[in-house]
């Protein structure tokens, strides 16, 4: 063989080998004691950040300034595998509603995965969990046109 291909065989190989952005060495490994909790408790969650990665790398909070009435928002997993999203005590939007979403939620795939599956819907959508410990939760979704969907969430 030529120099020529011995040195393209090896960038090929190095080309290979590199990692692409946002790929993680190990998956994550959820706290197994926040999963069972999450699994046999009813848990309350509010908002910490919300945002989109669009596929051109530019960041938008979905939420921007955390509101005051968005931020005191309650995320209720219950233990018989329904959720809700109520308002908090600072209503958004006057004479607005109370209930925001309901729906059923799940934990697959050695809980790595958070499935919600909203009312009047046929199908789950299946968030990658990226945090699940005591006191945190954390998801996202990748759409396919790039972007990222990120949601944050601490117990309360």
């Amino acid at each position: 063989m030529n120099r020529a291909t011995v040195a393209a065989f090896a960038f090929l190989l190095l080309f290979l080998s590199c990692k692409k952005p946002g790929e993680n060495d190990q998956p994550i490994e959820p706290d197994p004691i926040a999963a069972q909790a999450l699994l046999t408790e009813a848990r309350y969650f509010t908002v910490l950040k919300q945002e989109v990665t669009f596929a051109n790398g530019t960041t938008q909070s979905t939420n921007p300034g955390l509101v005051a009435c968005l931020d005191d928002n309650q995320f209720i997993f219950k233990k018989d595998g329904s959720y809700q999203k109520t308002e908090g005590s600072l209503i958004c939007v006057q004479g607005g509603p109370f209930l925001l979403d309901e729906g059923r939620w799940e934990l697959t795939e050695n809980n790595r995965k958070l499935g919600l599956k909203p009312r009047n819907t046929s199908a789950f959508v299946r968030y990658d969990i990226t945090e699940l410990s005591a006191d945190r939760l954390s998801y996202e979704l990748k759409d396919d046109f790039g972007s990222v969907y990120r949601f944050s969430y601490r117990r309360n």
